[in-house]
């Protein structure tokens, strides 16, 4: 039983290879922003472009015992930054800095070949393992030593550049486990949505194109599935093409600063019929507003209903730089959990807010992906409200059903990250099982493994798993059952 995930890296840790202490297993992937190393920098301090490096928290070794073990994912763009001492590529958030990069004007000036950092999801499916960034193809890792073995095109499934989304969902039908997942491509200024649905053994088994003019750049992040169809909500932004020719292109800026939040636009929600003989349904979101993330979705008495974590707005250029303590307390874009509901029949939509507390990273267990749920657990806030909300040091249980919440707040310098839901064996409730939460304590600068008992968070960990050093942020990571 392992947990995997996808960390945020600094390449002077490469030191954390191994470590040991208590039970359990999971995977999850961060990305390794490159603080400094001999011959990089991270030029904005913007970790959704670190180079990606994998994590494990193995439970299967015997009662009582766990082995950590966590490599850098070498993609081959990273490799070739290292044999040749310097940047060759682009990221899509981050861009050199002349006052850092040896003195040069400008940084990797008309460079549209981006890196494909491997930093952000993690899937462990048929016995093999891969590590997922949503603009390109994913990467393979050994399950057991962690090494990279190299891009994989799923038998040119995904041949060239075609993106493979961090965001994939396990859906379970007739007692089989379905595996589902999307590519956002582009082709000039419209959206290519690809989509599709894996075997155990990781075959196709659905693909479903379509595309929408002029919706290149809505940012599809995150989906979720029901038993009918696929849901997307694509968000109100536009790329600033004066931009684009006066910063971007002389490596100024990256190209995900020139993506511009338009407050007068409301997004939209694309439902797509996994019968590819239905037709898909645009609905507009009654508000303005950005989405990250989702919950889950499912179809009841004619209405689709969706919980995801929404923003007010979304600004690209917020980095480590330039976030400061005012972000907290002025009106800005803090994710709060809504729900939306779709009338099937008639298209009309209506939307509610099921917490003021600003959270993340919403998870529910894998059991109940596309069918109705009544928990959603998040990382939080340990403030509710817009007044000094803060980053997540908290885990928050939403009860969706009569609208109570239980909370465990784990300290004012310890930050968390996304909660990974366990199942207990042979649980008959639905929040029967853990939540595994990985904390950075910022006082001590190191990390553990908080292991939470998901019916009752506000006892707070039932057990911790400390590590010998500071475990680089990380963003998604998976529970993985024997």
């Amino acid at each position: 039983m392992p947990y995997y995930s996808v960390l945020c890296v600094c390449l002077d840790e490469l030191a954390l290879r191994e470590g040991g202490h208590s039970w359990i297993s999971v995977i999850r992937v961060s990305s390794c922003y490159i603080v400094r190393n001999p011959v990089f920098f991270c030029w904005h301090r913007q970790p959704f472009d670190g180079d990606g490096m994998v994590a494990k928290f193995d439970f299967s070794e015997g009662e009582n015992s766990i082995r950590f073990s966590n490599k850098i994912i070498l993609t081959k763009h990273l490799q070739e930054e290292l044999d040749a001492g310097k940047a060759l590529y682009s990221s899509a958030f981050s861009s050199g800095n002349p006052l850092k990069d040896g003195g040069r004007l400008f940084a990797l000036p008309f460079s549209l070949d981006f890196k494909n950092v491997a930093n952000t999801g993690v899937v462990k499916w048929g016995g093999k393992l891969w590590a997922l960034w949503e603009g390109g193809p994913p990467h393979r890792i050994c399950p057991d030593s962690l090494d990279t073995e190299g891009i994989d095109e799923l038998g040119r499934l995904l041949s060239g550049d075609q993106p493979f989304a961090a965001h994939y969902r396990i859906m379970e039908e007739s007692g089989e486990q379905v595996l589902i997942n999307f590519g956002a491509g582009q082709k000039g200024l419209d959206l290519e949505l690809k989509i599709w649905e894996f075997d155990k053994n990781m075959q196709p088994t659905k693909e479903r194109v379509i595309e929408r003019k002029k919706k290149a750049f809505a940012f599809l992040h995150d989906f979720v599935v029901t038993e009918n169809y696929y849901v997307f909500h694509m968000n109100p932004l536009y790329l600033d093409l004066k931009k684009v020719a006066s910063e971007f292109l002389l490596g100024k800026c990256p190209i995900a600063q020139c993506l511009k939040f338009n407050p007068l636009e409301k997004g939209t929600w694309l439902l797509v019929p996994r019968d590819a003989s239905k037709d898909v349904m645009e609905i507009e979101a009654p508000v303005s507003q950005f989405v990250f993330h989702h919950g889950n979705a499912y179809e009841e008495n004619g209405k689709l209903t969706v919980d995801s974590v929404a923003l007010d707005s979304f600004d690209f250029e917020a980095n480590m730089d330039n976030v400061k303590a005012s972000y907290f307390f002025n009106p800005g874009p803090m994710g709060r959990l809504h729900r939306t509901q779709i009338d099937l029949k008639t298209g009309k939509i209506a939307q509610s807010l099921v917490s003021e507390r600003g959270c993340e990273f919403p998870s529910i267990p894998i059991k109940k992906t596309g069918v109705k749920h009544k928990y959603i657990y998040t990382a939080c806030s340990a403030v509710s409200g817009r007044a000094g909300w803060g980053p997540n040091r908290a885990v928050m249980k939403s009860n969706l059903e009569d609208g109570s919440e239980e909370l465990f707040v784990f300290g004012a310098k310890k930050f968390t990250g996304e909660p990974i839901f366990a199942p207990k064996t042979n649980a008959n409730r639905e929040d029967d099982g853990y939540l595994l939460v990985v904390v950075y304590d910022a006082e001590k600068n190191s990390s553990s493994l908080a292991i939470m008992d998901a019916r009752n968070i506000e006892k707070g960990p039932v057990a911790e798993i400390k590590l010998p050093a500071r475990l680089p942020y990380g963003l998604h990571g998976s529970w993985v059952q024997p």
